[in-house]
């Protein structure tokens, strides 16, 4: 299940899971992520998800949202896409983590693994003759 983990900051360690309803992210108590930094603007930025996809929109802040340290108005997110919202830092994440879905604490020690990477090798046979699919040669 997708998440953002927040890296830095007063709420380092919490995580939010990414549903069906949008996560808000701003200064204002009533955002999901309340981040507690004047560089952030009250209603800042939102995180939402469409099918399988997650995205976040910059709701016209007066700082700007970043992904990967490009400033962005709408991104897709991917695995391990940072984003920064005035100084702290979040983390979009795609791995179980909660069965009741709630925010939780990260264990210190588990915050601190390297993600598992997975390669695969593909191979293609230059002998065998060229296959169709579709009408067409490939």
């Amino acid at each position: 299940m997708p998440y953002i983990r927040v890296k830095t900051g007063p709420n380092k360690g919490k995580i939010f899971e990414v549903k069906d309803t949008v996560i808000t992210i701003g200064r204002d108590e009533t955002q999901t992520i309340q981040i507690l930094d004047q560089g952030v603007s009250r209603s800042h930025a939102e995180i939402f998800r469409i099918g399988e996809m997650c995205f976040i929109r910059d709701l016209n802040s007066t700082n700007g949202s970043y992904v990967n340290n490009q400033k962005v108005s709408e991104e897709v997110l991917k695995a391990d896409d940072e984003l920064l919202i005035g100084t702290t830092i979040l983390v979009f994440e795609d791995r179980a983590h909660s069965e009741d879905g709630r925010t939780q604490e990260l264990d210190a020690a588990e915050e601190d693994k390297p993600p598992q990477v997975t390669t695969v090798d593909l191979k293609v046979d230059k002998e065998r003759a060229p296959q169709k699919a579709l009408g067409r040669e490939f």
